[in-house]
């Protein structure tokens, strides 16, 4: 019985002196209600520092990571994709006529180095004259003599004839 007593002491105020035969049913919901709401309250808590921190550790360990300097150089320069040809027959067409149009003319391939591009028939000739004067300054000039023709073809046709005769005569 003691320990009835005691147990009773215990009790809220409203709740002392009934016994639980004489319970009318009545549930205190303050109680309920305030503890729901702590528990309530310090799981936000918990999950808003969670939040909190991991942003904060996520930007420490970003000021801390070091980027190399070629990722570095590659994300300054803007990546264009590759310029499609909306008409490749009618770019080769162009192109092919300002290549014959090149080949053709006079102009300036460097005005700093002094490189001219000129049609093909002038450097062919250019090139001809420049070998022919560079083959004619190696030849030694031939002192004018008289050329008999007539002594030549005779000259040609003797060991001709030789030849014939010798293979007879074996």
């Amino acid at each position: 019985m003691a320990d009835q007593d005691l147990w009773r002491k215990n009790l809220p105020e409203d709740w002392q002196g009934k016994m639980a035969d004489e319970w009318d049913g009545e549930i205190p919901l303050k109680p309920i209600f305030w503890s729901t709401f702590a528990v309530a309250l310090s799981v936000f808590i918990a999950f808003v520092l969670n939040i909190w921190l991991m942003e904060a550790w996520d930007g420490y360990r970003a000021s801390k990571v070091r980027v190399s300097p070629l990722a570095e150089a590659q994300e300054r320069f803007e990546h264009v994709d590759p310029k499609l040809q909306a008409s490749p027959e009618a770019e080769l067409i162009e192109m092919q006529e300002q290549q014959e149009e090149q080949l053709a003319s006079y102009g300036w391939i460097d005005p700093i180095d002094r490189r001219v591009h000129i049609p093909v028939e002038r450097a062919m000739e250019i090139v001809l004259d420049e070998k022919t004067s560079a083959v004619a300054e190696t030849i030694e000039p031939v002192e004018d003599a008289p050329v008999d023709v007539g002594a030549a073809a005779d000259q040609e046709s003797e060991p001709a004839a030789a030849d014939h005769g010798d293979a007879g005569d074996h």
